[in-house]
């Protein structure tokens, strides 16, 4: 058992958020340049919304996590500002209906978790 020294959770979880962002810039799997802007814990952990941008600085997903584990509803983003995908995390594991759409808008994929 973990000693939360008389903290309650919701405490403890305000005690681990900072209101610092810090942008990011790396390289993907598919040569992409990506900027992030992210949250970050007392940790350095990424909390709350992350925003990412691609080269062209159009928004290219919006993710969330909690204390550096993926949590919550996911979207990314075509390079026309339709949604691609939709996605939902429930600490580090995929839950939900994951959607895949092309760049006109339609549905063209769907799975569960």
């Amino acid at each position: 058992m973990v000693s939360t020294l008389g903290f309650s959770q919701n405490d403890l979880d305000s005690l681990l958020k900072v209101d610092k962002f810090e942008k990011v810039e790396y390289y993907g799997d598919n040569d992409i340049n990506v900027r992030e802007l992210i949250n970050l814990d007392l940790f350095g952990r990424r909390h709350g919304i992350c925003y990412s941008f691609n080269t062209g600085g159009g928004l290219w997903g919006v993710a969330r996590f909690k204390h550096g584990k993926k949590h919550g509803p996911w979207l990314i983003y075509n390079t026309n500002g339709t949604i691609a995908g939709e996605y939902e995390y429930h600490k580090d594991k995929r839950v939900g209906d994951w959607k895949l759409f092309n760049s006109d808008g339609d549905l063209i994929a769907t799975r569960s978790y």
